[in-house]
């Protein structure tokens, strides 16, 4: 079993010389957060990795590592890149923030969508009590006056609930059942596969500088 499963740490946290192990997904979800804010606040993601996923740890690439998160961030809707600054103060760009990590970490978005989305909005800033970063505190100050951009909609596009629409495994059900013929990749997109967005053999496990 991944670490991030068995331990409850969908960002793989470190907490000294081993993971972190949290009680529940959303207490490992809120850690995350927490982390972003602390540490990573008004980072660009080209700074954020080289930090939380340097390559002189393991097998680690950060700049695929970033690339990877930029994709997801983008599909999302924010207009961002590699140079834009991060406003982890935004919960809802935090969630999309934590479930691109857990995606590259895990596979997948451990827990799902809507428990992502719950932790992130249930963490407050202003009561952590974890520890505060200078530089992070410097970031802030010289860039107070930044807001995530999004086209529309919301930041999570959830294809597991049923909500308004037609989940996209029922619509692939019902496209099939008129004897249309597709490609795996069609299939994935339809059904909402998060699968073309990990990259292949790609795993990030090792990462001394994600204490938080």
């Amino acid at each position: 079993m991944a670490v991030g499963v068995r331990n409850n740490n969908p960002g793989c946290i470190r907490s000294g010389k081993g993971y972190a192990k949290y009680a529940t997904l959303e207490e490992g979800y809120i850690a995350l957060n927490s982390l972003l804010y602390r540490r990573y606040d008004r980072m660009t993601l080209k700074e954020m990795f080289q930090i939380y996923a340097p390559s002189s740890d393991g097998s680690n690439n950060p700049s695929l590592y970033a690339r990877n998160v930029l994709t997801y961030l983008q599909n999302q809707g924010y207009e961002i890149d590699f140079n834009t600054r991060l406003d982890f103060s935004d919960p809802d760009f935090r969630a999309a923030v934590t479930m691109a990590i857990s995606i590259q970490e895990n596979g997948r978005v451990l827990g799902g969508e809507e428990l992502a989305l719950r932790a992130s909005r249930n963490y407050n800033p202003q009561t952590d009590t974890g520890k505060r970063y200078s530089q992070t505190e410097a970031r802030r100050a010289q860039y107070s006056n930044i807001n995530m951009q999004r086209k529309t909609g919301s930041p999570i596009q959830n294809t597991t609930s049923m909500g308004n629409k037609t989940p996209g495994i029922v619509n692939f059900i019902q496209m099939a059942a008129s004897g249309q013929q597709y490609s795996l990749t069609d299939i994935l997109k339809m059904i909402g596969s998060n699968i073309t967005e990990t990259p292949d053999s790609l795993t990030y496990q090792d990462h001394n500088s994600r204490i938080g």
